[in-house]
């Protein structure tokens, strides 16, 4: 599943360059150990060198500086900024399963999945007298087989849904937003701020952000009507 994603990078001489490429790589390149914690792209190129040039032939490569489908993620090598509005991946939350699969194993190996432990600094845990759902800190850890080996931490229940950690990115300014107006204008504002948007770009995110606004009322609309109380129910008159 998935679709277009925007990626854009801005290099330390300031040049932004935009890369639409497939959601669902794209979280093995961003959430890697070597990313949050000393700021390497080397996995971040590789990746966008592959859309750039497109070698699965499947239409992606460089485009304006504007969201894809499911948003836009930058990267900003100048001031060590991480921003997004996209509504493909958390990039904070991980799913304990994610290391313990093997489909995880596969996108990095061993060191893959140990360095993504080690990137957790919380669990998610319920709170049964508060009735809701906090984040504990905990521990950090060594490597994967500290956390698969310990199946509370990684499942709710013996066989039952993985529990999810916090993430963190100690080497990057993070703002992430979901892919709705707040976020839209707050990632366009960013490069606006900077002079990195030509006038067709301000306008291709205009237009996302246009249409974010109809998706709202659309909602609003949606919601409004669930709201209204239900028509009585009216017995057929009796024939004869």
């Amino acid at each position: 599943m998935g679709g277009r994603i925007a990626i854009g990078i801005i290099e330390q001489d300031g040049a932004l360059k935009t890369i639409e490429a497939h959601t669902k790589f794209m979280p093995g390149a961003i959430i890697n150990e070597g990313f949050a914690k000393t700021g390497d792209v080397s996995e971040l190129r590789e990746f966008l060198d592959k859309y750039e040039n497109d070698v699965f032939s499947e239409g992606f490569g460089k485009i304006a500086n504007v969201p894809s489908d499911y948003g836009y993620v930058l990267v900003d090598l100048r001031e060590g900024n991480f921003v997004a509005a996209q509504r493909f991946t958390n990039f904070n939350t991980i799913i304990g399963a994610e290391i313990a699969q093997a489909e995880f194993f596969k996108r990095g190996g061993k060191a893959g999945a140990d360095g993504l432990a080690r990137m957790i600094t919380h669990l998610h845990e319920w709170n049964d007298d508060d009735q809701k759902m906090e984040t504990v800190e905990i521990e950090p850890l060594k490597d994967a087989s500290s956390l698969l080996a310990n199946p509370g931490m990684l499942h709710w229940e013996p066989g039952g849904p993985s529990r999810s950690f916090t993430v963190a990115y100690p080497a990057w300014n993070t703002s992430f937003h979901d892919y709705d107006i707040e976020g839209l204008e707050e990632v366009r504002d960013y490069l606006t701020g900077r002079g990195l948007l030509s006038p067709d770009d301000l306008a291709g995110w205009q237009d996302k952000i246009d249409e974010a606004y109809r998706n709202k009322a659309e909602m609003d609309a949606f919601e409004a009507e669930d709201e209204l109380p239900a028509k009585p129910i009216v017995a057929a008159p009796k024939m004869g």
